[in-house]
C-alpha cells in the first residue's frame, strides 16, 4: 500500500530577502501605489493613516533609526497593540533595524504580558494608553520596574514624541534571510505559552508561496480583518499583499458593517476570515445592498469547513473559496486548496502542501509513516518552520522527531491524490471563532480559586463559533458553586475570550485507568445539556 508521504515540490522562486528587502523592492517597483490604508473604528480612511509604497518604506526606515537609539540589532522588542496605524510602521521598522518583534495579543492581562516579556527577554515594549477597559500604560509602568531586561516602553498614543526625536541618517544594519524576525507566542498540550522564533526567510517565503496559490491579478486590494499580533494578520495578509503589489485595507477591529462598506468602496479582491466572520457578514442588514462584485477569492481555514459555508461564499459572495491550513510555527501556512479544486477538496480537505514543504502522516504509536487514508499525526519538514521555542530547549526538542519532522499535533490522513484531511487533534486546543484557546492555561488559573478542587476545560461544538469553551468543576464540599463568581475570577486574570461560556458542576470526572480525565467523555456528556 502507498505511504502517506508528500514529496516536496521544487520552489524555484525561493527568496533570500529579508522583510525589509521585500518592502524595498515593492517601493522601487510601485512607488506611488497605495500600500496600506488603516481604517478607523468608525469606518474612515484618513490620509494620515494611508501610505504609498514609497512613503511606507521611507517611514519604516525612519522608525528603524529611531528604534536604534534605544536598542541594539539582535535585541527583542515587544508590541502590545491592536490593529492601528502604528502597527505596520513598528513591524517594518523593527525588521529594518535588525530587531526581533515580540507580538502580544492586546487583550492579554498583566500576568500574561509579564510572562511573555520575561520569556522573550524583551528589552522594550510599544503599547497604547488604554485598550478597552484595561489601563495598559499603568501595567507597563509597573512591569518596567519588575522585569530586569525590560529597559524602555513607548506609549504609541504619544507617537509624535517618539517620532519627533532627532536621528542621523546612518546606514541601517545588514539583515540576512536567516536572521530572527519575530517571536510569536503559541501553546501546546501543556498550555504554557511558547515563543516561536520565526526567521525573515520563513516570513518572506511563506507569505509568497501562499499568495501565489490565490491566482490574483497583480495590484489588487486585500481586506485585513485578522489580528496583527498573529501570523494571519502581519504575515499572511500584510506580506502577501506586498508580494501582490497590492493595497492592504486594515480594519482596526472586525465590524461586519464596516467590512462590507470597505469591500464595496475599496474594491476588495481578496480577504481571509474565519467562518464566524463570514456568517456575521451574511447576517448583516447591509449585506443584500452591498456591491461585492470586486471579490475574487476568500480564504478560511484551521479545520474542515462546512460545505454550506463554502457554497454560501461562492453563491452569495460570488467569490472562489480557498481552504488554508497553517500554524504559527510554520510562519502561517502549510497547505492550501486551489480555486479550481472540487467541492470535496475545498470542504473536506486542507489542500496540498506549499512548495518546498514535505509532509507525511505518522503512526502515533510507532512514529513510522502511515499508509494512504490511514489516520496519524501530520508531520512536516520545511525551511519556513520556526527556529526554536525561544528560551525553551525542552519544548523545542519535543516539537521535532529524532529524524527532523515537526510534530504539528494535528491528526489527519493523506488521500491518494496527495490532499490532506484533518480528523482531530492530539493537542486539546479549542478554536472559538478563530481564536485558539488552550485548556491547561485556563485550568491552571481556575484551580487557584479556593472553592475549586478540580476542573477540566473542553470544547463543545457550536454552529456559530465552531466551538464553545466549557468547563466541568468539582468544588469543595463546603462551598456553594457560584458560576458568576468563578467567571469573574477568570475574567480578571485571563483574556475574556478564554473564559468558559458553559459551566457544569460535577461530583466526579470520567477517568482512564491511570486516572486521567477523559475530556472526550465530558464533551459527549454535556454537549446537549444546558449549562449552570
Amino acid at each position: 500500500m502507498a505511504l502517506a508521504h508528500f514529496e516536496p515540490q521544487a520552489d524555484d522562486a525561493a527568496s533570500h530577502w529579508s522583510v525589509g528587502d521585500l518592502l524595498k523592492s515593492a517601493a522601487e517597483k510601485h512607488p506611488d501605489r497605495m500600500a496600506i490604508k488603516v481604517v478607523t473604528e468608525s469606518g474612515e480612511v484618513l490620509p494620515e493613516n494611508s501610505w504609498t509604497y514609497r512613503e511606507l518604506y521611507c517611514e519604516a526606515q525612519s522608525v528603524a533609526r529611531l528604534m536604534l537609539l534605544d536598542f541594539e540589532p539582535g535585541e527583542n522588542v515587544a508590541i502590545w497593540l491592536s490593529n492601528r496605524r502604528e502597527w505596520p510602521l513598528i513591524q517594518f521598522g523593527a525588521a529594518l533595524a535588525g530587531l526581533t518583534l515580540v507580538t502580544i495579543n492586546p487583550v492579554c492581562k498583566a500576568a500574561e504580558v509579564d510572562f511573555m516579556l520575561r520569556q522573550s527577554d524583551a528589552a522594550g515594549i510599544f503599547y497604547p494608553e488604554h485598550f478597552r477597559d484595561v489601563a495598559t500604560s499603568e501595567i507597563v509602568k509597573d512591569l518596567l520596574g519588575k522585569i530586569p531586561n525590560l529597559r524602555v516602553g513607548f506609549n504609541v498614543d504619544d507617537w509624535d514624541s517618539f517620532r519627533g526625536r532627532n536621528v542621523d541618517p546612518d546606514s541601517l544594519p545588514e539583515i540576512v534571510s536567516g536572521d530572527p524576525a519575530m517571536i510569536q507566542f503559541t501553546s501546546g498540550t501543556t498550555g504554557a505559552p511558547k515563543g516561536a522564533l520565526l526567521t525573515h526567510y520563513g516570513l518572506v517565503n511563506g507569505s509568497r508561496m501562499a499568495s501565489d496559490r490565490f491566482d490574483l491579478e497583480p495590484g489588487t486590494s486585500w481586506l485585513n480583518v485578522l489580528p496583527m499580533f498573529h501570523t494571519g494578520g502581519c504575515v499572511f495578509i500584510t506580506l502577501g499583499t506586498i508580494w501582490n503589489g497590492g493595497t492592504q485595507v486594515m480594519l482596526s477591529g472586525f465590524d461586519p458593517g464596516v467590512a462590507l462598506r470597505m469591500i464595496e468602496e475599496q474594491k476588495i479582491a481578496f480577504t481571509s476570515m474565519v467562518p464566524t466572520m463570514l456568517l456575521w457578514l451574511k447576517e448583516h442588514p447591509d449585506f443584500s445592498n452591498t456591491d461585492l462584485s470586486s471579490l475574487q477569492c476568500i480564504a478560511a481555514g484551521g479545520s474542515a469547513i462546512a460545505e454550506s459555508i463554502v457554497k454560501m461564499v461562492e453563491n452569495e459572495f460570488g467569490a472562489d473559496f480557498i481552504m488554508v491550513f497553517g500554524q504559527t510555527e510554520a510562519c502561517g501556512s502549510l497547505t492550501t486548496s486551489r480555486r479550481v479544486d472540487t467541492i470535496h477538496h475545498r470542504t473536506l480537505t486542507i489542500g496540498t502542501p506549499l512548495p518546498n514543504t514535505e509532509m507525511r502522516i505518522a503512526d502515533v504509536e510507532t512514529g513510522t509513516t502511515a499508509s494512504v487514508n490511514e489516520v496519524g499525526e501530520i508531520q512536516v519538514k520545511s525551511e519556513c518552520l520556526f527556529s526554536c521555542y525561544y528560551g525553551n530547549e525542552e519544548a523545542s526538542r519535543s516539537a521535532f522527531t529524532k529524524d527532523g519532522w515537526y510534530r504539528t499535533g494535528d491528526m489527519g490522513v493523506m488521500e491518494e491524490d496527495g490532499y490532506f484531511r484533518i480528523t482531530g487533534r492530539l493537542k486539546e486546543m479549542i478554536i472559538r471563532g478563530g481564536e485558539n484557546i488552550y485548556p491547561r492555561e485556563v485550568e491552571d488559573v481556575l484551580a487557584d480559586h479556593p472553592d475549586v478542587l478540580e476542573c477540566a476545560v473542553f470544547g463543545i461544538p457550536d454552529d456559530h463559533w465552531g466551538e464553545r469553551v466549557a468547563v466541568a468543576v468539582r468544588c469543595d464540599a463546603n462551598a456553594q458553586p457560584d458560576t458568576e463568581d468563578l467567571r469573574a475570577y477568570l475574567a480578571e486574570r485571563i483574556a475574556r475570550f478564554k473564559v468558559p461560556s458553559d459551566w457544569y458542576f460535577v461530583d466526579q470526572f470520567p477517568v482512564t485507568a491511570s486516572g486521567k480525565i477523559q475530556k472526550f467523555a465530558l464533551t459527549e456528556t454535556f454537549a446537549d445539556q444546558p449549562s449552570a
